[in-house]
């Protein structure tokens, strides 16, 4: 098994370097700015985007520096997708599959292949990006952020 710290980052993609350092010890800036030399566009945006996407969490009080950790299962928005996949009106399609009457919410978390990349699929109306349901959600996340 390699060390931590002689891992060779520079054949690492972005999202696997960041995974790789992100385990409740370091904080965004602390990752950032240990993968600058390998990853000169990683930004610290990216690197709290790169954990979200993932299913990371953040560690820490709100206000003060905190670290970055992978929690399995502990990201909400995750479970939420998962629950929205076994309700009724879902119609999994994917980008090639999906029409204007469709609900648009892309139901994937990190960057799976084009394949894999599925969407709600329920109907909705021609003015509507989103159904019900999924409006409901992003509203209540934004919610929560504020």
């Amino acid at each position: 098994m390699i060390a931590r710290n002689e891992m060779n980052f520079e054949q690492l993609s972005q999202a696997e370097a960041v995974k790789c350092l992100a385990d409740g010890t370091r904080t965004a800036r602390a990752i950032q700015e240990h993968l600058l030399p390998f990853h000169p566009s990683l930004t610290t945006g990216a690197v709290f985007g790169i954990v979200r996407r993932y299913g990371g969490q953040l560690s820490g009080q709100h206000g003060v520096s905190r670290s970055l950790k992978w929690i399995k299962g502990g990201n909400s928005f995750q479970r939420a997708l998962e629950a929205r996949l076994q309700a009724p009106d879902a119609q999994p399609v994917n980008l090639f599959q999906i029409t204007e009457k469709q609900c648009k919410r892309p139901m994937w978390v990190g960057e799976p292949p084009i394949r894999e990349r599925f969407y709600c699929g329920a109907p909705v109306e021609l003015s509507q990006t989103y159904c019900e349901h999924c409006q409901t959600f992003l509203y209540e996340q934004g919610e929560e952020g504020e």
